[in-house]
């Protein structure tokens, strides 16, 4: 994580960073390399000091924080310890996330369940599987469909989820024969 110190109306001394290093660690072993980048602002007002940091995490979150105290190690440690618990509870807002996310163990597809016999699918099931088939006027005043019905029922029922071999063939007269059967 890239770590931003600024001091206003005092000056960042090698202790003062290396004391805001430490606390920042605790932060970032929750975060993990969801950290991007820290800010930490120090001032003092009057007899107290004044901590001030904003934590960027990844996804576009900002974690926000502020304390007042009477030393810089303290305000540090108050301003860190909130920073944490927001941290947890984004990091727990993430866990949900992905444990929503993951892939539901399947077991193997049941088999689709029987037409009953005298639905209007059953009855065109019956006339393709004839040896001369069908044709799609034959079909449509079986069922009483429109034609692009009962092609989208072919394609979509009869082949994909029946898995059936429907073929289509040029008949003497150049209408199309459609049958149930080997490819």
């Amino acid at each position: 994580m890239r770590l931003t110190l600024t001091g206003r109306h005092v000056e960042i001394t090698p202790a003062i960073g290396r004391l805001v290093e430490r606390k920042m660690a605790r932060l970032v072993r929750v975060l993990n390399t969801r950290a991007v980048s820290g800010q930490v602002e120090l001032w003092p007002e009057k007899f107290r000091h004044v901590v001030e940091v904003h934590v960027h995490a990844r996804g576009g979150h900002m974690l926000k924080s502020r304390a007042v105290a009477t030393s810089w190690n303290e305000a540090l440690s108050q301003a860190v310890d909130r920073l944490i618990q927001q941290a947890q509870t984004l990091k727990g807002k993430w866990q949900e996330r992905t444990r929503e996310a993951r892939p539901v163990k399947r077991t193997a597809k049941a088999a689709p369940a029987p037409e009953p016999a005298g639905s209007k699918q059953s009855q065109l099931i019956s006339l393709l599987g004839r040896p001369a088939g069908a044709t799609i006027e034959q079909m449509t005043t079986l069922t009483g469909w429109q034609p692009h019905t009962v092609r989208g029922t072919i394609s979509g029922v009869l082949r994909k989820r029946l898995k059936l071999v429907v073929t289509c063939a040029a008949g003497a007269d150049g209408t199309r024969v459609y049958r149930i059967g080997a490819a």
